[in-house]
């Protein structure tokens, strides 16, 4: 036999948020009618998204420049995650710290002064005042 040609059938499985609840409890004794809460879980006092979340997030927001909206309707649409505006923002947020690390890191290695070639674009569209360096 010979081989007269190849087919191939491309699909992207179903994607599903992987969730852990956890619950707390409390109760009282029967006996002498004291109350006692379980401790709070690590996670009530920090975000519930994961950092697979946030690095989508992050990508989706500053390499493809999605608005809040749609950001929050693609978690919506592509994996059923409801995901507010403020959350989103809040992710950002979280995100500077370690973003200013990297960019003091590029900082330390870049030349200075005049060899440092860089270019300040002043946003006069769209009515805005903000300023974009890019570091050559």
């Amino acid at each position: 036999m010979d081989l007269i040609g190849e087919y191939d059938a491309i699909e992207i499985p179903p994607v599903k948020p992987y969730v852990v609840r956890h619950r707390r409890f409390a109760c009282r004794c029967a006996h002498c009618g004291a109350g006692i809460k379980a401790p709070a879980p690590a996670v009530a006092t920090a975000t519930p998204f994961g950092p697979r979340i946030h690095a989508l997030a992050i990508y989706c927001k500053g390499f493809q420049a999605l608005s809040y909206e749609r950001l929050r309707l693609l978690f919506r649409d592509a994996f059923g995650l409801i995901v507010s505006e403020g959350a989103l923002m809040n992710m950002f947020i979280r995100s500077h710290a370690r973003f200013k690390i990297e960019a003091d890191n590029a900082k330390a290695i870049s030349p200075s002064g005049e060899s440092r070639r860089q270019r300040r674009n002043r946003r006069a569209d769209r009515g805005t005042n903000s300023y974009h360096w890019v570091f050559h």
